[in-house]
């Protein structure tokens, strides 16, 4: 998943220990911002400046004497984001696990359904059950996102 570009410079920032002596960098003429520490962003001076200033605007980073650095909302801002994706990868973990054992069990119904000498409307009512709820809730972890594993 694409990060937006306030966030990979916020991530910057936080990385650098929370400050880094980049003042001289943000002035209203232009500088390239391309050093070595910017480089790892991988976005451009104009990007970085546009980042920079709705990271100002929402408080989440401060210019001082030593440096443009997080505020204390800004520290919370990426606990909180790295925490979502922690959770949601766990989250995925835990979808991916289910669809395997939902799977199992649909094959393991299917097996029994064969090697019934007569397979009973309930044996094949289960099957088509399962199936169906399997693709209920399957169709209902698309829509919320759940099953996008490119983070």
């Amino acid at each position: 998943m694409s990060q937006p570009n306030w966030y990979i410079v916020l991530n910057r920032l936080y990385e650098s220990d929370g400050r880094v002596q980049v003042w001289e960098k943000f002035d209203d003429s232009g500088a390239d911002l391309t050093d070595e520490f910017w480089s790892e962003t991988k976005l451009s001076s104009d990007e970085i400046l546009d980042a920079m200033a709705y990271l100002d605007e929402a408080g989440l980073i401060h210019d001082g004497i030593e440096g443009v650095g997080l505020t204390n909302d800004g520290f919370k801002a990426i606990y909180e984001r790295r925490d979502s994706q922690t959770q949601t990868g766990l989250n995925r973990g835990l979808v991916a696990l289910t669809t395997i054992l939902a799977l199992g069990s649909i094959v393991q119904t299917a097996v029994d359904i064969s090697q019934a000498q007569e397979p009973s409307y309930f044996i094949i009512l289960l099957l088509g059950g399962e199936t169906i709820v399997f693709a209920a809730i399957y169709v209902e972890m698309y829509r919320r996102g759940l099953l996008d594993f490119d983070y």
